[in-house]
C-alpha cells in the first residue's frame, strides 16, 4: 500500500498498488484481468480530470476502489467502485460533460452484470436524503439501504477528505459531517475496523489548515479548455446570484 503524509492513508492511489493488493487478496489470475480491463476502461472517461488537491481524478477511483477491497469487498463490489463515478462524472456525467452520450450501455456491455447493476445502483443512491434520515433515526437509514451501497459511499467519503485542506470551509465542514454520518452507519452495521478508520481519516484530515483563498467549492477539477453543458452553467450562474443576495441580505 503506498502512504503520504500520515498513518491515515493506508490505501492505494495508483493502480500498480490496487494490483498488488488484489494479488495479496489472493484474487485469482482472472479476476487481476478483470480488474485491469476495468481500470482501463474507466481511465480515459477522467483524462485530464484533476480533484481539489490537483492528483487526478483516477487516483480517487482507487482509492474507493482499494478501501473496498481493504474491508472485505467482492469482486463485482471492488469493480464497480473503480467505476463508480462513470455516470456521473467524467466524459459522460452531468458533472460538467462535454460528451453527450449516455455510458450505461458501454458498462453494460464492459462489466460483469453484477458491477454494472451496482454502479447504476450507486448513482441512484440519494446520499443527501440518507444523511437526513440518519440524523434523526440511524437504524431506520441503515435498515432501507443495501450494506454495500453504504461501504461504497463510506469508501467514498474517506478519500473525498483527502481533498479537504483545498476546498472552501462551507464544502470541508459538509465533508466532516459526511463522515460524521459514515461513521454511525458503519457502526450501525457492526464495522468496527471501518468506522475506526474513518475516525482515523477525519481527525487526520481536520487538523490540517486549509489552503486558504485557494480553497475550492467542488471535488472535480476539469480539464484545460473545458465548458460545461449550457444546463449546468445556467445553474451554476443561478446559484451564484442568489448566494450574492443572501449574503447582501
Amino acid at each position: 500500500m503506498e502512504r503520504s503524509g500520515g498513518p491515515y492513508l493506508n490505501w492505494a492511489q495508483t493502480f500498480g498498488a490496487l494490483y498488488d493488493q488484489a494479488r495479496r487478496a489472493d484474487w485469482p489470475e482472472a479476476e487481476r484481468a478483470m480488474l485491469l480491463e476495468t481500470y482501463n476502461l474507466v481511465e480515459p472517461m477522467f483524462t485530464g480530470w484533476c480533484r481539489a488537491s490537483g492528483r487526478p481524478f483516477i487516483c480517487h477511483l482507487t482509492g474507493v476502489a482499494s478501501l473496498v477491497l481493504k474491508h472485505g469487498g467482492s469482486r463485482d463490489e471492488v469493480l464497480a467502485a473503480l467505476a463508480h463515478a462513470a455516470i456521473q462524472a467524467g466524459a459522460y456525467g452531468p458533472y460538467g460533460a462535454r460528451v453527450r452520450t449516455d455510458v450505461r450501455p458501454l458498462l453494460a456491455r464492459s462489466l460483469p452484470v453484477g458491477c454494472a447493476r451496482l454502479v447504476e445502483a450507486y448513482t441512484q443512491f440519494d446520499w443527501k436524503a440518507f444523511i437526513d434520515t440518519s440524523g434523526r433515526d440511524i437504524a431506520s437509514a441503515v435498515g432501507t439501504t443495501p450494506a454495500i451501497l453504504l461501504k461504497l459511499r463510506i469508501a467514498n467519503e474517506m478519500d473525498d477528505a483527502l481533498d479537504w485542506p483545498f476546498l472552501t470551509e462551507r464544502r470541508r465542514r459538509e465533508g466532516a459531517r459526511e463522515c460524521e454520518v459514515s461513521i454511525d452507519a458503519a457502526t450501525a452495521l457492526g464495522w468496527s475496523a471501518l468506522a475506526s478508520e474513518v475516525v482515523a481519516v477525519r481527525d487526520a484530515m481536520a487538523s490540517v489548515p486549509s489552503v486558504g483563498q485557494t480553497g475550492r467549492e467542488d471535488y472535480f477539477v476539469p480539464p484545460a479548455g473545458h465548458t460545461l453543458a449550457f444546463p449546468e452553467r445556467i445553474r451554476r450562474k443561478l446559484r451564484r446570484l442568489l448566494s450574492r443576495k443572501g449574503r447582501a441580505a
